[in-house]
């Protein structure tokens, strides 16, 4: 048996080649420095602007020599200040039987 807890916490930038959001404001690539005032350290879009958080945990099983039992549990949110409707969260339950040949 192991258990796991995992923190991951990612961004995503797009760039002109990307479609312009829908949002009336553009939105800085970095809001912690935006905050402090450092602008060399961040820029403003209207583009992919994508602010991802997971957590989660599990635990895996080993039911026989090549018979696994894997159940995950996780939250997650994501944001994109520049698109008005890319706001989600919520939680996301697995469970996996897995056997080897």
């Amino acid at each position: 048996t192991r258990d796991a807890v995992t923190r991951d916490i990612s961004q995503i930038i797009g760039n002109q080649q990307t479609e312009p959001g829908d949002a009336t404001q553009p939105s800085a690539t970095n809001s912690f420095f935006e905050k402090l005032g450092w602008e060399k350290f961040y820029r403003y879009t209207r583009y992919l602007n994508q602010k991802n958080t997971l957590f989660g945990y599990g635990i895996d099983y080993k039911i026989e020599k090549n018979t696994f039992l894997f159940f995950r549990q996780s939250r997650y949110t994501y944001y994109d200040p520049n698109f008005i409707e890319n706001h989600l969260k919520g939680w996301e339950t697995t469970l996996e039987l897995k056997i080897m040949f």
